[in-house]
């Protein structure tokens, strides 16, 4: 059986993938040089062996989840090494697949994210929240300053809030998921 170049290029994204998962999970960091790697040599493979028309596709994918992911991490609720990983999938993989990878990632972290809770004692004080939150928006009324968010990205080393969830781990097992049942697709 003789490996395709694509099939070798998808290889690398997918051990890098995964190595910022790992990485994710250990540290709560994804590495920047990796994740802009994988950007790169994305756009690149997809200009030299699947066209400009493809590679300008691509990067319009990629500008999308990028614009949508840096609103998230803007708002305090996802880190920056999240927001240049699905960057990176959309690249790779392209914004469906990519919002595919994110929903199973949601799933399979969410038992993760609610025993994180629990351990922190901040289930019911999370749930409390959300509820007054939908109260305040069905009833019109703004109200700032109910969620915690995640440290100020300037800050090095700044604490992690309890029961924060290592997104870049799940995003990871989320294509290993993706990969299992759409195999031919996501490779191709």
């Amino acid at each position: 059986m003789q490996l395709t170049f694509g099939e070798i290029a998808f290889f690398f994204f997918l051990t890098a993938v995964t190595g910022c998962g790992i990485s994710d999970l250990i540290s709560r960091r994804i590495p920047h040089p990796v994740t802009m790697t994988l950007i790169g040599s994305g756009l690149i493979y997809h200009a030299v062996f699947n066209g400009r028309e493809s590679a300008l596709t691509v990067l319009a994918s990629a500008a999308a989840v990028f614009i949508m992911a840096y609103l998230a991490w803007k708002a305090g609720q996802m880190g920056g090494g999240d927001v240049f990983l699905l960057t990176a999938f959309a690249v790779w993989l392209g914004w469906k697949m990519t919002l595919v990878v994110v929903v199973w990632a949601c799933l399979i972290g969410l038992p993760f994210g609610i025993v994180n809770l629990v351990r922190a004692g901040e289930l019911r004080w999370r749930i409390s929240a959300l509820m007054y939150g939908l109260h305040m928006k069905l009833s019109g009324i703004k109200a700032d300053g109910m969620i915690k968010r995640l440290p100020d990205p300037g800050v090095v080393d700044a604490p992690v809030p309890a029961g924060s969830v290592p997104f870049g781990t799940f995003l990871a097992l989320g294509l290993w998921v993706v990969l299992y049942m759409y195999a031919k697709e996501v490779i191709n």
